[in-house]
C-alpha cells in the first residue's frame, strides 16, 4: 500500500538527519516538491517518488537503481554520471535534463518526455523508451545495445557518433535527425 503526501524540503531533511533513509521510505508516493535541490551521489535504491518534482535539481553520480519515479518531473536537472539500473520513469518529464554518461541499463521510460535533453556518451543496455518522446536530444557518442525505442519521436535528434546493436526503433519517427559517424 503506498500513501501519497507533500512534504517541504526542510520537512525532508530533518527526515533524514533523523535516519529515516530513501531505502526506509520506498513505500511511500511523495508528491513532493524538491526543485533546485542537490542530490549529489545520493541513493535512491528502490525508492518511490512518484509525481515528485525535481526541476533543476542536481543528481551528479546518483544511483536510481529499482526506484520508482513515475510521472515526476526533471525538466533541467543534471544526471551526468548517474545510474538508472531497473529503474521506472514511465511517463516521467526530463526536458532540457543533462546526462552525459549516465546509464540506463534494464530501466523503464516508456511515455517520458526528453526534448531537449542531451545524453552524450550514455549507455541505454536493454532499456525501454517505447513513446517517448527525444525531439532536439542530442545524444553524441551514445551506445544502444537492445535498447527498445518503439514508437518514440527523434525530431531534430543528433545521433553523431552513436552506435546501435541489436536496438529497435520499430515506429520511431527520425525526421530532421543526424547520424553523422554513426554505426
Amino acid at each position: 500500500m503506498k500513501f501519497a503526501f507533500r512534504i517541504k524540503l526542510s520537512t525532508y531533511k530533518r527526515l533524514i538527519k533523523n535516519g529515516h533513509t530513501f531505502e526506509k521510505m520506498r513505500r511511500l508516493d511523495f508528491r513532493a516538491s524538491f526543485n533546485g535541490a542537490s542530490f549529489n551521489g545520493a541513493s535512491f535504491y528502490c525508492a518511490s517518488f512518484d509525481r515528485a518534482s525535481f526541476n533543476g535539481a542536481s543528481f551528479y553520480g546518483a544511483s536510481f537503481d529499482g526506484a520508482s519515479f513515475n510521472r515526476a518531473s526533471f525538466d533541467g536537472a543534471s544526471f551526468d554520471g548517474a545510474s538508472f539500473n531497473r529503474a521506472s520513469f514511465n511517463r516521467a518529464s526530463f526536458n532540457r535534463a543533462s546526462f552525459y554518461g549516465a546509464s540506463f541499463d534494464g530501466a523503464s521510460f516508456d511515455g517520458a518526455s526528453f526534448d531537449g535533453a542531451s545524453f552524450n556518451r550514455a549507455s541505454f543496455n536493454r532499456a525501454s523508451f517505447n513513446g517517448a518522446s527525444f525531439n532536439g536530444a542530442s545524444f553524441y557518442c551514445a551506445s544502444f545495445d537492445r535498447a527498445s525505442f518503439n514508437g518514440a519521436s527523434f525530431y531534430g535528434a543528433s545521433f553523431d557518433g552513436a552506435s546501435f546493436n541489436r536496438a529497435s526503433f520499430d515506429g520511431a519517427s527520425f525526421d530532421g535527425a543526424s547520424f553523422n559517424r554513426a554505426s
